[in-house]
Formats: structure tokens, sequence, C-alpha cells
């Protein structure tokens, strides 16, 4: 039976360390390929950083929210609630955290849409200076309902 021995230096453990530690960080931390949904949380304290939150979707608008409001985020387990929800968990935001909460709601008209329709609107919706939720819709009988991010 043969025996190998080998003296092992310091500085070849350390080596050896930060190459594991450099392994484990890139198999850790989580890589952003564009499809991610969460939203990043952010603050929208002027009328010039919502026009700028909605820029940064793709969507042109006026310069001057068409409607500004209070609303109550509905508390009750309604249908029309958990449709609309779907929509907002789609997009990463969660209204269910905000039921029975008082929000800020702005109305924009859209002046660009890649569908070419006409008479769009957005509308999002700001607790404590966070976009908490949002969409796109047109007026328009039989209009549709999208997303705040432009396809």
């Amino acid at each position: 039976m043969m025996v190998v021995t080998k003296k092992i230096k310091k500085r070849d453990i350390l080596f050896a360390v930060l190459i594991v530690a450099a392994i484990l960080a890139v198999l850790l931390i989580p890589s952003h390929t564009g499809d991610d949904v969460s939203p990043v949380m952010q603050k929208v304290k002027t009328n010039d950083d919502r026009v700028a939150f909605l820029s940064s979707m793709g969507r042109e608008v006026e310069q001057q929210p068409v409607e500004e409001q209070d609303v109550r985020i509905s508390a009750e387990n309604d249908e029309l609630l958990a449709r609309y929800n779907e929509l907002q968990q789609a997009q990463g935001y969660d209204l269910t955290d905000y039921a029975g909460k008082i929000v800020k709601r702005y109305v924009y008209r859209v002046l660009n849409d890649p569908s070419g329709d006409v008479d769009l609107y957005a509308t999002i919706y700001i607790h404590d200076g966070d976009v908490i939720g949002g969409d796109v819709a047109s007026r328009c009988p039989g209009g549709k309902m999208r997303a705040l991010k432009a396809a």
C-alpha cells in the first residue's frame, strides 16, 4: 500500500474557499432574465414621478392626470376584485395586501399604444408613495384592459 501526503499551504486553502464561495454566489443569487414580473417598488411622490413611472412602462401619457381621487380597496372577497387582482398579480402587484385601505388613484390619457387603440387611459394606484398596481384600459365600448407595461 502506498500513501501519498502533501503539505497544504494556507494560501491554497484560501484560494479553494474563494472558488467555492464564488460558485455558491453564482448559484444562489437569482439572475435577471427580463421575464421577471416582480415590480420594482418605485417611490412616486410628484406628478412628474408618476409620468416618469408610466414612461418607464413604455407609456407616453399626457402630463396631467384626467382623474385623481382617493379610493378604498374593497375588503370584500368579490369576483370582480379577484379577477382584477389576477391582472395585478401577473404584473407582480397584489391588491389583497391593501384590502380596506384608502389609496390614491391617478388616471392619465395614453398618447401611444403599440396596438393602435385610441381612447386609452393608464390608471395607477399609489399607497404611501409606492405604486401598488394599475392597468391600461380603453374607454371605447368593448374596450380591453391590459397590463401597465407596453407589449
